[in-house]
């Protein structure tokens, strides 16, 4: 640990907890490094879902879950105008993407199976949240 020195520089120092470990600096949590694959990643997405007509966002997640089968990958989001997808845990940055491109396939077919285009984007330009369903699990309806 590096604190300020007497004239701005810096000075290293052990850590709090070395003293209360008879002087021996400590890391103060447990060690499992090397106890699993060294690194590990996955990537989660979220699309909104839109009308073909007016490009406004719809309430169709039930609609496109129906639509996607069985092995479908899809979650439901707060609103009922938004899905997530995500890859599980892979072991490479190539694994990950055939993963995500494999659930933006299921994900396009399902929506034009469903009739719903998708977008991704931070927020929508023009609908407004409070129009739209929430979606009713647990997580999101319990205050």
């Amino acid at each position: 640990m590096a604190v300020a020195g007497p004239v701005g520089g810096l000075q290293r120092r052990a850590p709090l907890h070395a003293a209360a470990s008879g002087g021996r600096a400590s890391l103060g949590m447990e060690n499992a490094f090397g106890r699993s694959r060294p690194f590990s990643l996955g990537v989660e997405e979220e699309f909104q879902l839109v009308s073909a007509e007016s490009y406004e966002l719809v309430s169709r997640f039930d609609e496109l879950l129906d639509a996607a089968g069985e092995e479908h990958g899809l979650q439901a989001e707060l609103l009922q105008s938004t899905v997530e997808v995500a890859t599980g845990v892979t072991a490479s940055v190539p694994e990950a993407l055939e993963q995500v491109r494999a659930n933006r396939r299921r994900l396009r077919d399902a929506a034009a199976a469903s009739g719903t285009l998708i977008a991704s984007g931070g927020t929508h330009p023009v609908s407004r949240y409070e129009h739209h369903d929430v979606t009713e699990q647990e997580r999101y309806t319990s205050t």
